[in-house]
């Protein structure tokens, strides 16, 4: 870096700190809440009648976070805490004038935002700041739970808890029951825990918390109050299996047999310590998993696929640091898959599967009472053969992918005021004749004793060994400068991406190659005003260069603005604007080349009425241009909802994108005269809907049904040469590239908890995809010739045991009281 650009760094710098107030009011003290110890444990019926009850201390005195923050609540709310050996128990009374009118949708568990009245338990045991365990019980008594980091939440974590809801005259009650080994606390005689509870009021969209949660202060685990009085608890020990068994039959598209299938594994989870837990997974079956959302994809870049897979989703907050573990690369597509399939006919290939096959996958995490997080994956996946016949009948079996072993290894330290530091390494090896992939970063968070200003800091280097060439190195670091607090907020960024940075083995990257300047300024309106309720602003400016040439490629100015009104409207607007020619070096898919792109502009929306009604609409329109090549687009989503009792629910989205002009890479040749890229302008029309049902019986029983239909279809209306100075040159390229695709999915699941942490579950998985060359018969005429395609089907039944270490010995000691403590 040249000493000129040193110095605009630090003049921003400089900026940053003078033109920022300094004086803020001191947060209010934080609230604390003693327990008490209890000899009889209560029965879990959501109806307070035990005597300690009456007894213990009550957590009152809440404060609304939304609407007014700040305010007193429109209801009081009382909340009782005590222990035992066995569990930490919390009683709740949600006092309302309307009983009758207490929102209690049901929904599957875990749902995020059913129709109906809250009540949330939030326990920090490290009371670190950072790290939460957060317990949801709706009135309609349906569970949900979340581990909260300072990076995000994990909303598949799913711990085994006893709860109770009842309506009453004076409102409605709740009652937990928390078991120590859901949790994980430290090993000391005094547990002094960070602790809040919240509550909804669905029908007033009223969030309330025990300890006031400033919304002009950043986070919410670091402004829970504080839990004190338990003693002498030792953390227990953790361990609990989960076999299941799954029998299938499928079929796949003109095969007439059905492949009947049975297999078996198991999830185990260990506390090897009260701090650490070692998760593993025996040979899983994700034939369950919900289909991906499949698209075309015509640009340069790889698709990005969410995570679906529980043991991969669930406990991997320390794996996220860094964003170097992908874990959709264990078990995906064999590296040698493609080559198979460009060498050989279709009809020669007998067999080339998609997928490696996962054999174990194991996780160690954990964090000390000094704030340390240890984190440590290892999975490896079985070799993987593609069979090819020849023209004589012989078959051989060709290695698209060895033996595989992936590693992260994580160590990240909690230091005060919300900050941390962390090192992380990745590793990807395949036996000696492939290349071994390596990463290793650090990143790290820094923010002052208020929580109004912060500065953090990634830095990565990816390296390469191969077998008989000179190893690759790259790196990428990013620097983020912050204020965080307050109405007004802003921040200026810089990101490097060397042209050799690869994290993609287990991470993944879109692109390299960029140097990337930027700033924010956002300013938010948290006292009601008129007709709002709140409101955020913001504006975001960014300068693009390739690392290397250090070439302009884009200029990007973006404006966001959300309003909620009083009435529950949330009004959504934001505009994209690239005021100056683009150089894209990324879409002529050749190093080197690049394309000019004109001036692009984007203004979109979306409105989303009061959820409380049982018919509303969601909508989302959105038209983007540019100044060149008479480029146009438009979308438009419209989301349906339709609430036809407290246990159906129904939800429709249709979506449709068209853009007239799309440029984009068509092909390449070499000969004599050098390399020829063929870029075309296409006309793009997409339309997906899709169909979601869910009907709950009680918290037990739910059923799930969803539908989508995928359409897209692309015609070129005419071919280019690409010059060497990324301009474009009609030719007389005559090649067919048009096409129409489909696709149609159906995910269906029966769901049955018969026990606590086990389940019962019967799904249908129904897959169709078409792909054809033009014309198009329409919208319904392609649905219908879809549906009369040749389809794949997967029906299966999986049964799920949850074992508890701790419970199993109880209940044999319960059997047999002369048993002794094993």
């Amino acid at each position: 870096m040249n000493n000129s650009k040193k110095a605009i760094i630090g003049f921003i710098w400089i900026l940053f700190i003078l033109v920022t107030p300094m004086s803020y009011s001191q947060s209010p003290a934080k609230k604390e809440l003693r327990v008490q110890r209890i000899c009889d444990q209560p029965k879990i019926d959501g109806k307070l009648t035990e005597a300690f009850w009456q007894e213990a201390g009550v957590a009152a005195g809440f404060v609304q976070y939304e609407p007014y923050n700040g305010a007193a609540p429109t209801f009081p709310t009382h909340v009782m805490v005590a222990y035992d050996d066995n569990a930490l128990y919390i009683g709740a009374v949600m006092y309302d004038d309307e009983p009758g009118r207490i929102m209690r949708e049901l929904g599957p568990r875990d749902s995020e935002s059913l129709n109906a009245d809250l009540f949330v338990v939030s326990l920090s045991p490290y009371n670190d700041g950072l790290n939460s365990f957060d317990f949801f019980l709706y009135a309609s008594g349906v569970q949900a739970d979340i581990k909260s980091f300072s990076t995000g939440t994990d909303i598949s974590w799913d711990a085994v808890w006893k709860s109770a809801v009842s309506i009453t005259e004076e409102g409605w009650v709740a009652e937990i029951a928390i078991p120590w080994s859901a949790l994980r606390f430290p090993k000391t005689k005094q547990q002094r825990w960070g602790l809040n509870f919240g509550r909804e009021i669905r029908r007033i969209r009223e969030i309330s918390n025990w300890n006031y949660i400033d919304k002009k202060v950043e986070g919410f685990i670091n402004q829970a109050g504080v839990l004190t009085g338990i003693e002498d608890i030792r953390p227990p020990l953790r361990l609990s299996l989960e076999p299941y068994l799954l029998t299938s039959v499928a079929t796949e598209p003109n095969e007439n047999i059905w492949d009947f299938r049975i297999n078996g594994g198991m999830d185990l989870k260990y506390g090897i310590s009260e701090s650490f837990t070692l998760d593993m997974t025996l040979i899983p079956d994700f034939s369950q998993v919900p289909s991906d959302e499949l698209i075309v994809n015509l640009g340069p870049f790889e698709t990005y696929y969410s995570e679906k897979r529980q043991f991969f989703t669930e406990g991997v907050e320390l794996f996220s640091r860094g964003n170097i573990f992908y874990s959709r690369r264990v078990g995906s597509v064999p590296m040698g898959y493609y080559d198979v399939r460009n060498t050989y006919p279709p009809e020669d290939i007998a067999g080339n599967p998609e997928q490696t096959r996962l054999l174990n996958a194991t996780k160690l995490s954990g964090r000390t009472a000094g704030g340390t997080g240890l984190g440590l994956f290892n999975a490896f996946t079985a070799p993987a053969y593609a069979t090819v016949t020849d023209s004589s009948g012989s078959t051989q079996e060709i290695l698209t992918q060895p033996f595989t072993n992936y590693n992260m290894v994580v160590a990240d330290q909690s230091l005060p005021n919300k900050s941390f530091i962390s090192l992380f390494n990745t590793n990807v090896y395949r036996g000696r004749d492939e290349y071994t992939a390596n990463v290793t970063g650090t990143e790290m968070q820094f923010r002052d004793r208020r929580n109004r200003f912060s500065a953090s800091g990634l830095l990565n280097v990816s390296q390469k060994y191969f077998p008989e060439k000179p190893s690759g190195y790259g790196f990428y670091y990013n620097v983020l400068l912050e204020k965080i607090g307050g109405n007004a907020n802003y921040g200026v960024f810089q990101r490097m991406i060397s042209d050799t940075y690869d994290p993609n083995d287990l991470g993944y990257l879109e692109y390299n190659n960029l140097f990337k300047n930027g700033a924010y300024f956002s300013y938010d309106f948290y006292e009601p005003f008129w007709r709002i309720l709140s409101m955020h602003n913001e504006v975001s400016f960014a300068y693009m260069q390739l690392y290397s040439p250090m070439e302009f490629t884009g200029l990007d100015i973006s404006f966001r603005h959300r309003t909620l009104f009083k009435n529950n409207l949330t009004v959504f607007l934001n505009a994209d604007i690239s005021p100056v020619e683009r150089r894209d070096y990324y879409e002529p898919r050749n190093p080197g080349w690049f394309v000019r792109l004109p001036p692009t502009y984007f203004i979109g929306g979306f409105c989303s009425p009061d959820y409380n009604k049982r018919f509303i609409v969601d909508i989302s329109p959105g038209i983007s241009w540019s100044s060149g090549y008479d480029q146009l687009g438009w979308t438009l989503w419209l989301g349906p909802r339709l609430k036809v009792s407290n246990s159906l629910f129904i939800v429709l989205g249709i979506s449709y994108r068209n853009y007239r002009n799309d440029i984009g890479y068509v092909t390449d040749s070499l000969d004599n005269s050098g390399l020829t890229i063929i870029l075309g302008t296409r006309d793009i029309e997409n339309a997906t809907t899709t169909l979601s049902v869910n009907y709950t019986i009680n918290p037990r029983y739910s059923f799930s049904f969803r539908a989508r239909h995928y359409l897209f279809q692309a015609r070129y209306n005419q071919y280019y040469d690409l010059d060497t100075e990324g301009g474009l040159i009609t030719n007389s390229y005559t090649g067919a590239h048009d096409f129409i695709y489909n696709s149609f999915n159906i995910d269906a699941y029966f769901t049955w908890l018969f026990a606590p942490g086990s389940e019962l579950v019967l799904a249908w998985k129904n897959a169709i995809y078409t792909s054809k060359s033009p014309p198009s018969g329409g919208y319904f005429n392609e649905l219908a010739g879809t549906l009369e395609a040749p389809a794949s089907n997967l029906i299966s039944l999986k049964v799920l045991y949850h074992l508890d270490y701790l419970q199993m010995r109880r209940l044999v000691k319960k059997g047999n009281p002369k048993a002794e403590n094993p």
